[in-house]
């Protein structure tokens, strides 16, 4: 005998039979899809569309028509099934809410203030690696680049930056390296290198010596401007003139010079000698022949005696 299909899809379609779900098969002798192995649903749920749904109990409520019915997830009122509001959303009367400090954006509640999809106002999205903080997008964009410098002053060079997971990477410029004392003609003290640094060319002030004639003094240099400046040191030798007309003060300078016609022989200015005197040295061998006139050293001058030539 000819049958007549109930259901089309064999083990996975179900139905409603009362208050049970039913599922389709061939539960009866003919060959035909029949409603088979009917399931209680019990009297805590009700059958909806081939499903058990939980009654509504007092944390669910039902409303048989929500005015934000978008923002119904698990459970809600729907041919007695019961369904509670979304993540984020409360119930208020008969429908549901959006709870304090979050906004209805399509069928959620967002924190316009931290909600990197919804960043300030609904379908505003951050960028990525972007975080949302206080309703605005913080951060770079993941690839995004942007100039960027190294070093400073006379040292700065330029370059550029890429962003990475939201932070800038570093800088692909290197500074060049700041000058030395002696590039920049600094011999002493803190001078700035020109690059937002400080060099160190040597102390403030240093010893130092100084000589007169055969002698030497200690003093001090002090640093002006980078450079070491004249030597503190003075002479110390004492000038002595005491008894001379003519020769040296003992501290390089002079008594005194003598006239023409004269010559200085132990600080004394003396004649001397023209012709016909001579002057010899060391003395001749006849002194005893010499009158007033004969040589007793290289400045005095004496001339011979009588009948010697």
């Amino acid at each position: 005998m000819a049958c007549t299909n109930d259901c089309t899809i064999a083990g996975t379609q179900t139905s409603c039979s009362g208050n049970s779900v039913v599922t389709c098969g061939q539960c009866e002798a003919d060959s035909c899809l029949h409603w088979c192995n009917p399931v209680a649903c019990g009297a805590a749920a009700t059958c909806v569309s081939g499903v058990c749904k939980p009654n509504c109990v007092s944390s669910y409520f039902c409303a048989s028509a929500p005015s934000l019915a978008t923002l119904f997830n698990q459970y809600y009122c729907s041919s007695g099934g019961c369904y509670s509001c979304v993540a984020n959303a409360q119930q208020s009367g008969s429908t549901c809410v959006c709870s304090s400090g979050f906004s209805q954006c399509g069928a959620s509640c967002v924190n316009l203030q931290g909600d990197a999809g919804n960043c300030g106002s609904c379908g505003h999205a951050c960028g990525a690696g972007q975080t949302c903080s206080a309703g605005s997008c913080s951060g770079c964009v993941n690839g995004q680049t942007q100039a960027c410098t190294a070093g400073t002053g006379a040292c700065q060079q330029s370059g550029t930056q890429t962003c990475t997971s939201g932070a800038w990477g570093g800088c692909s410029a290197t500074a060049k390296t700041p000058p030395t004392c002696s590039q920049l003609g600094f011999s002493c003290g803190q001078q700035s290198d020109t690059c937002g640094g400080t060099l160190d060319c040597g102390p403030a002030s240093k010893g130092c010596t100084v000589a007169f004639g055969t002698c030497t003094a200690s003093g001090t240099q002090v640093c002006s401007n980078g450079q070491y400046g004249a030597c503190s040191a003075t002479d110390p030798r004492t000038a002595n003139c005491a008894g001379k007309q003519c020769g040296s003060d003992g501290c390089g300078g002079t008594c005194g010079t003598c006239g023409g016609g004269s010559t200085c022989s132990n600080g004394q200015c003396v004649a001397s000698c023209a012709n016909p005197y001579f002057c010899a040295n060391p003395q001749p061998a006849h002194t005893s022949l010499f009158s007033q006139f004969f040589c007793t050293s290289p400045l005095a001058c004496y001339g011979c005696s009588a009948g010697y030539a």
